[in-house]
């Protein structure tokens, strides 16, 4: 995060404090990590982005599945898995598989004409 130009090297003016609270307290909600120093601010950090990564994987699944016109059902038979896990892949709720992964990875080096 950025100061304002009242702030120094070794003084940070009210403002910008509270700005960095806020932001440590949005991150401790989000990642569900207590944060006390630094090592954990980092930690808090790398989960969030992780975290936004994967909903993007998430969002992207089910953008092929609807692209290529598959029901949830053709589409957990592509992936030798049940619908109820693939419903939760899509929502963020599971960990993608292997075979997800690898469904992304091959449709995303082909490109729109997937």
């Amino acid at each position: 995060m950025t100061t304002c130009l009242d702030c120094t090297p070794r003084v940070i003016c009210a403002r910008c404090t509270q700005a960095k609270v806020n932001f440590v307290r949005m991150l401790e909600r989000e990642t569900g990590i207590e944060i006390r120093n630094t090592l954990e601010y980092q930690d808090a950090c790398l989960s969030l982005k992780m975290k936004k990564r994967a909903r993007t994987l998430n969002k992207k699944l089910k953008d092929i599945r609807k692209k290529k016109g598959w029901s949830l059902k053709a589409m957990a038979a592509e992936l030798e898995t049940s619908v109820s896990y693939l419903i939760h892949m899509e929502a963020g709720r599971k960990p993608l598989s292997k075979r997800a992964l690898r469904l992304l990875e091959r449709f995303s080096s082909l490109g729109e004409n997937a």
